[in-house]
């Protein structure tokens, strides 16, 4: 009897491509920014386009040192040390996402993080709390680079979502394996018409009841 082979879904495939391009489009359209040279940079060193978790590592990498800059020009000054805990608590976060992001790849949950840690970087800012000329261009830097990667991000879950429900193409009739009715007299060895077939039946009991 034939065996039908199923198609393999490709749904799961298409879904992660679209998300990786609509992150890449995003990041590669982030202009003068750590994120978009680091994915230049790393296609003319590998002649290949990095991934999500690559990416976000770098820049989310990248951050967590000017932060520490920032942190240190401020400290001593009036209000440092208000200054230098929101700073802590953005390291600890862009830490935190660093490890979704690796683990779980682009989610709404990296991204509301980031798009947390950029709010408060931003209230900072603009409550003139960091007088520092280092600390602000430290503080102004993170804040577009994480602008970047949060809105990449978002592209790439929606980017998914969309992909996943779009319902998927149900396969065709011909791939459906054909039911094959075949008669006993079409079974090689068998003949109804002469009772042979009722014989050897009446055989094999006769030999299992032994």
């Amino acid at each position: 009897m034939a065996t039908a082979t199923l198609p393999v879904s490709t749904t799961a495939t298409t879904t992660a491509t679209k998300a990786h391009k609509s992150f890449l489009q995003k990041i590669e359209g982030a202009p003068h920014t750590f994120a978009s040279w680091f994915t230049k940079e790393w296609k003319k060193l590998y002649a290949a386009q990095p991934k999500i978790e690559q990416v976000a590592d770098a820049v989310l990498k990248y951050a967590g040192p000017a932060l520490q800059i920032a942190a240190t020009a401020v400290a001593g000054a009036p209000g440092g040390a208000a200054v230098s805990a929101v700073l802590a608590d953005a390291q600890t976060s862009i830490a935190a996402v660093s490890g979704l992001v690796a683990d779980f790849g682009a989610t709404p949950t990296a991204a509301s993080v980031i798009s947390g840690v950029q709010a408060n970087l931003q209230q900072l800012l603009a409550a003139e709390k960091i007088t520092n000329p280092q600390s602000q261009a430290a503080v102004e830097k993170v804040v577009t680079e994480l602008e970047a990667l949060g809105s990449a991000i978002s592209a790439a879950v929606s980017a998914a979502q969309a992909s996943a429900s779009t319902p998927a193409s149900t396969s065709s009739a011909s791939s459906v394996a054909p039911v094959v009715d075949i008669s006993v007299d079409q079974i090689p060895g068998t003949a109804v018409e002469s009772g042979e077939l009722v014989e050897k039946a009446s055989a094999v009991q006769v030999l299992t009841q032994q």
